[in-house]
């Protein structure tokens, strides 16, 4: 009988994998990979080696990589198939660990047991394998030939129909496994706000999503709430099903299973609420909508980033509201910084800047004639953080991989890690109240 592996960080998927494979399966957590892939492997039983290993899904590339060349030298000739959304940035993944096929993780069961027998009849084919295996415990495909006696006959046939009916009567994906606040916690709601566009906004948003996902995987929604012209699903390279619109109306808002089922994954562990397709559909939430839906979101998940429309519309507003913190962008020309220093006093004068602000200077450079100290002297406040100009934060944005997922060490890089460390255990509002700290004001 062949055998089967699955390194996941979703319990959900690894259930449903159990589910179509039984005893076949062995499942390793994704949890351990903070230890090494070394330790990850070791979780493997020793005995009769596996032919198929499945990685995903919520690998990040580098864990991924690790992992296939482990695999390979421990288990020589095992087939890798990478569960992932299938796209241009992926084709690099498969050609640089030697991946056999790609998954979806939203394929249908009938899609996983194709795969698995088309694998497995070529491990037969190649000599790897013995014809009488079997990979899978049971077959769910309406029209498999499966042979049975004469008076099984019928019940075969009616749990064929069953099964049939069953899928025809679903109409909606399975929500996906998330994350949320320990009991006692409240969630960190981090509003990207700016008083321009240009400014690096949606940049720095899908950073801190990558980088705090690598802390606490499943734990992080980013919500695209630039309602005409968002394009964090282009960023991430991500091709979403639903989007913010379908979020706000019908179901989703009284239903959080129905609202999970919406949300569209990211390879590095994290979720997202992606744009509308249209300005016009973008127009037709509200603010009110929009700050429900936080609610919501900060229910399900530890952390909430929030990319926001530039200045101070409806929908900023409503997402500044719902803050525990902001983090404002500027860029270093004289018009950005006097924005900010307007937002900024805007925030103050209405009463409704979070607990704790973080202010970015982006694309610092000595070229601008501009320093850090003057950008302080003019904004009035300490900036917190300066992100450097950088070539590789614009080839990864077209790239569709964000810098810290890439695991470049350029110096843009270090400061957006300077920047997520700012919102762990250590760096979150009721950390510093517990430990006497000030929030900023």
């Amino acid at each position: 009988m062949s055998r089967l592996v699955l390194i996941s960080r979703s319990r959900e998927y690894e259930s449903r994998m159990q589910d179509l494979v039984g005893s076949n399966l062995t499942s390793v957590a994704g949890a351990y990979l903070p230890f090494g892939t070394d330790i990850v492997l070791e979780q493997i039983e020793d005995g009769e080696q596996p032919e198929i290993a499945f990685l995903g899904p919520f690998l990040s590339y580098e864990d991924t990589n690790e992992l296939s060349a482990g695999l390979r030298l421990r288990f020589p000739g095992i087939v890798l198939v990478l569960v992932h959304e299938n796209h241009e940035v992926i084709e690099e993944w498969v050609s640089a660990m030697g991946v056999h096929a790609v998954l979806s993780p939203t394929a249908d069961d009938s899609a996983v047991i194709d795969l698995l027998v088309s694998l497995h009849e070529w491990l037969v084919e190649s000599g790897l394998l013995g014809a009488e295996s079997n990979p899978v415990a049971r077959d769910p495909r309406p029209n498999s030939t499966k042979k049975a006696d004469a008076g099984d006959a019928e019940d075969t046939e009616t749990e064929a129909a069953e099964e049939t009916e069953s899928a025809e009567t679903e109409t909606e994906p399975a929500a996906l496994e998330t994350v949320a606040t320990a009991e006692g916690e409240r969630a960190q709601v981090i509003a990207v706000v700016s008083p321009k566009g240009g400014q690096g906004k949606t940049t720095v948003a899908t950073n801190l999503a990558v980088g705090l996902a690598k802390l606490a995987p499943n734990s992080v929604v980013l919500v695209d709430a630039d309602m005409q012209f968002g394009d964090v699903a282009t960023v991430l390279a991500l091709e979403p099903a639903h989007s913010l619109p379908d979020m706000v109306r019908d179901l989703a808002p009284r239903d959080p299973m129905v609202l999970k089922t919406f949300l569209t994954p990211h390879s590095s562990g994290f979720f997202v609420v992606c744009g509308s397709e249209s300005p016009a559909d973008g127009d037709a939430v509200s603010g009110e909508q929009l700050a429900h839906l936080v609610q919501q979101l900060s229910e399900i998940f530890r952390y909430v980033i929030i990319d926001t429309s530039p200045g101070l519309g409806e929908h900023a507003l409503a997402a500044v509201e719902q803050a525990t913190d902001a983090v404002v962008l500027c860029s270093m020309s004289v018009q950005s910084i006097r924005g900010l220093r307007k937002e900024l006093a805007v925030l103050s004068s209405i009463g409704i800047m979070p607990a704790s602000r973080h202010v970015v200077l982006n694309f610092e450079e000595r070229a601008s004639g501009l320093s850090r100290h003057d950008v302080e002297l003019t904004v009035g406040v300490p900036v917190d953080i300066s992100i450097p100009r950088s070539n590789a934060i614009a080839l990864s944005t077209n790239r569709g991989v964000p810098i810290l997922q890439s695991g470049t060490h350029d110096p843009a890089a270090k400061a957006l890690n300077e920047l997520v460390a700012r919102f762990g255990h250590t760096g979150s509002a009721a950390w510093r109240s517990a430990h006497g700290k000030k929030a900023v004001a």
